[in-house]
């Protein structure tokens, strides 16, 4: 019961809600990307499989899909790719890790994270009892201000 009520944790920490934007490396102070547009033309690494890619495989630039995050983070590091898109909760928390990284532009689509528990699970109740409990209890901010700070996101 204890991993669970963790993994709960986590996964109400992210907000319940996961966004798309785009990370970008190197110089903070000489990045000239600041949006989607400026990401036309370049190479922009995601993660195969995901609605960023999906989202992604309609924009005009040269989409780099990674089986992992980790290697697409790699790229970025390497140069080999000038952004990087994906869920922002997961940017959020590497950006908060790596300050080499930064977080610009602006969200570009909203989709909801979920549970999911196989039917009829006696977990259900458990859990949204406990989410209810830490929203109420004001825990998901403090867990939304520990994991993404604000000095992080755009301005």
């Amino acid at each position: 019961m204890g991993r669970l009520v963790a993994i709960v944790w986590m996964f109400t920490g992210l907000f319940v809600v996961a966004y798309f934007t785009a990370a970008i490396t190197a110089d903070r102070l000489e990045s000239n990307i600041s949006d989607l547009i400026d990401l036309f033309g370049k190479q922009v690494a995601t993660v195969a499989d995901t609605t960023s890619a999906r989202y992604m495989n309609q924009q005009p630039v040269k989409l780099i899909e990674f089986e992992q995050v980790e290697d697409a983070y790699k790229a970025l590091k390497a140069g080999q790719v000038q952004a990087l898109v994906y869920d922002s909760p997961t940017l959020l928390y590497q950006t908060s890790q790596n300050r080499e990284y930064q977080i610009v532009g602006e969200l570009f689509a909203e989709q909801d994270y979920g549970i999911v528990l196989p039917q009829g699970s006696h977990y259900r109740e458990s859990i949204n009892r406990i989410i209810l409990q830490l929203q109420e209890d004001g825990e998901l901010t403090n867990l939304e201000q520990k994991w993404f700070p604000c000095d992080i996101l755009p301005h």
